[in-house]
């Protein structure tokens, strides 16, 4: 498994947390939310896209949510213990949980003049 969520990128992590009962909701960090009616968010964290083995060219052209898929797959991938010729994509399955649509929200409340 692999995962990128609010309440960590470690399945270890996430995994005690909701156990613990733990929420990942806090203040919105990624942009400016002030004049918005809700002000919290349960948002990934402390990400970088250098976790998800992205350049900054790449970076620039790849959603956030879509590093965060990237980077998943690459933890289960290693996870158990494969490498890229020894997997048959017919037989994996991916969950992807996103609010949020291409173009990335953040992306879009700072072209909307927000964030």
């Amino acid at each position: 498994m692999g995962c990128a969520s609010p309440l960590g990128i470690e399945t270890e992590t996430v995994w005690t947390s909701l156990l613990g009962g733990v929420s990942g909701a806090a203040a919105i960090s990624l942009f400016d939310a002030s004049s918005f009616p809700v002000t919290i968010a349960a948002e990934v964290k402390d990400w970088s896209p250098d976790l998800a083995g992205l350049d900054d060219e790449t970076a620039a052209r790849t959603s956030r949510q879509a590093q965060f898929a990237l980077y998943a797959a690459g933890r289960a991938l290693r996870a158990a213990d494969l490498d890229d010729a020894a997997w048959d994509p017919l037989r994996a399955g991916v969950h992807l949980g996103c609010g949020e649509i291409f173009p990335d929200f953040t992306q879009f409340c700072r072209a909307m003049g927000t964030g």
